[in-house]
């Protein structure tokens, strides 16, 4: 296989990469894998069909990172949305996995985190 890497996501100091083979048949294979001491993984399994499918992962990921900090810190989702400017709705779509955080919402976040530390 000849995988690629395609994206890089950085979410609460840990790095993932998405990885696409596109030479293994008609439709291109995608897996995610996260970094080792900063250092990409390749795929060690077939992959996925869809992109979608692999981003699962991540997704996840991202979820159970945001609820733990905010339950953590002992915030309702009204309390957290109003912390970072958005809405509460927002909060609970990101936390059922729905919706991802852009960018600068993930950096807002990853503040909050440092403070709660």
């Amino acid at each position: 296989m000849a995988w690629e890497i395609s994206k890089r996501f950085t979410v609460a100091n840990q790095t993932w990469f998405l990885w696409v083979d596109r030479h293994c048949g008609a439709k291109p294979r995608w897996a995610l894998t996260s970094a080792k001491d900063g250092v990409p993984r390749e795929p060690c399994s077939k992959g996925s069909e869809s992109q979608s499918e692999a981003m699962q992962r991540l997704v996840e990921a991202v979820t159970r990172w945001i609820r733990t900090l905010r339950v953590g810190a002992g915030l309702s989702q009204e309390e957290f949305a109003a912390k970072l400017r958005v809405r509460a709705i927002t909060v609970s779509r990101w936390e059922r996995g729905y919706q991802l955080p852009s960018q600068a919402a993930l950096s807002k976040i990853a503040k909050l985190a440092e403070k709660a530390c």
